[in-house]
C-alpha cells in the first residue's frame, strides 16, 4: 500500500510538469520588437504643394487672363461720435474685374457704387482701366462726378496706380504665385514660417504669403504700409474661404484689414478662366 500511495504521489506531482511541457511546445517565446520610429511631421510647405493646392502646374501656367464678379462693403473709422458708433459702411458696390496676370493689367467695370458715407449718392455705372504704368477713371464714380458731370476719362496718378496694382495682387493669391514664378524656378523649395515672399517694386519690401499646413491654400497676404500716424503698419488681405471654378482654386470671401481695422470685404462670383476679351479691352 505505501508503495501504490507513493507511486500515486510521484504521478499527482509530474501532472504540472506536463502541462508546463506542454505549453512551452505549443506557445514558443514572444519576441517584442520596439515600434518604428514615427515619420517627422512636415512644418513647411514647399511651392510644388501650394501649386498643386490652387490647380497643379499645367493651370497655373495656362492661365493668362481671368475675370470675376465681386460685391463689396467698405468701412471708415472715426472718432467717437453721440450717434455714431464704428466701423461706419460707406459704400456697397458691385463690378466685374479682368485681368492679365502679371502684366500689369486690370479693369474694373462698376454695375453699382452706393455710397452713403459721407457724402451720399448712387451710381449705376463707372469704369477704371490700369494698364501698365498708365491708368483712368470715367462715369460717375465719385462725389464730383455725380454731382458735377465730371463723367469723362480723367487720369490715375502713379501713386493711385501702384495702390490699386498692390491692392489687386493681395486680393488675388494666382497672381502672387505666379509673380512668385517669375524668378523663382525651383518648386522644391520651402516656405519660411510658412510664408511665401513675393517681391514687390520697392527694394527690401515683400508681400508675404501665408500658406495653411494642411490645405496648402493661401490664408492672407501681408505688407507693411507707411501710415503718417501710426508709423509702419500691417496691412492684410485675408482669405476666409475657397471654391473651385474648373480646375483652379480661388478665394470666394476675403477681407482687407489695416492696421487692424477691416475696410473692406468682397465676397467673388462667376470666376472665368481665360475669357475671351477685345484687343482694346485695357486700353486706357
Amino acid at each position: 500500500m505505501k508503495r501504490i500511495g507513493l507511486a500515486l504521489i510521484i504521478i499527482l506531482l509530474s501532472i504540472p510538469m506536463i502541462i508546463l511541457t506542454s505549453c512551452g511546445d505549443d506557445n514558443p517565446p514572444i519576441t517584442i520588437t520596439p515600434d518604428p520610429e514615427p515619420e517627422p511631421i512636415p512644418t513647411e510647405s514647399t511651392v510644388a504643394q501650394i501649386i498643386e493646392s490652387l490647380g497643379g502646374a499645367t493651370a497655373l501656367n495656362e492661365l493668362i487672363t481671368m475675370s470675376y464678379t465681386a460685391s463689396s462693403k467698405t468701412y471708415e473709422y472715426e472718432e467717437a461720435e453721440p450717434i455714431q458708433s464704428n466701423p461706419i459702411l460707406t459704400a456697397d458696390a458691385h463690378y466685374t474685374i479682368t485681368t492679365e496676370l502679371t502684366n500689369r493689367k486690370v479693369r474694373t467695370d462698376f454695375d453699382l457704387i452706393d455710397v452713403s458715407y459721407p457724402v451720399g449718392f448712387s451710381s449705376t455705372g463707372a469704369t477704371k482701366i490700369i494698364n501698365y504704368q498708365t491708368g483712368s477713371q470715367s462715369g460717375r464714380y465719385s462725389v464730383v462726378s455725380f454731382y458735377f458731370g465730371a463723367v469723362g476719362p480723367a487720369p490715375l496718378l502713379s501713386n493711385r496706380i501702384e495702390a490699386d496694382l498692390k491692392n489687386y495682387a493681395m486680393s488675388n493669391p494666382l497672381e502672387l504665385v505666379k509673380r512668385y514664378l517669375l524668378s523663382n524656378t525651383d518648386v522644391d523649395v520651402e516656405t519660411v514660417n510658412n510664408k511665401l515672399s513675393i517681391p514687390t517694386l520697392v527694394d527690401n519690401l515683400n508681400i508675404e504669403l501665408s500658406i495653411d499646413l494642411e490645405t496648402h491654400l493661401p490664408t492672407q497676404a501681408a505688407v507693411k504700409e507707411s501710415d503718417f500716424i501710426h508709423g509702419d503698419v500691417d496691412f492684410t488681405v485675408e482669405y476666409k474661404s475657397w471654391a473651385q471654378s474648373g480646375t483652379i482654386m480661388y478665394p470666394k470671401t476675403i477681407e482687407h484689414i489695416y492696421n487692424g481695422d477691416k475696410l473692406k470685404e468682397e465676397l467673388i462670383e462667376d470666376v472665368i478662366t481665360n475669357p475671351q476679351l477685345e484687343s482694346t479691352h485695357f486700353n486706357v
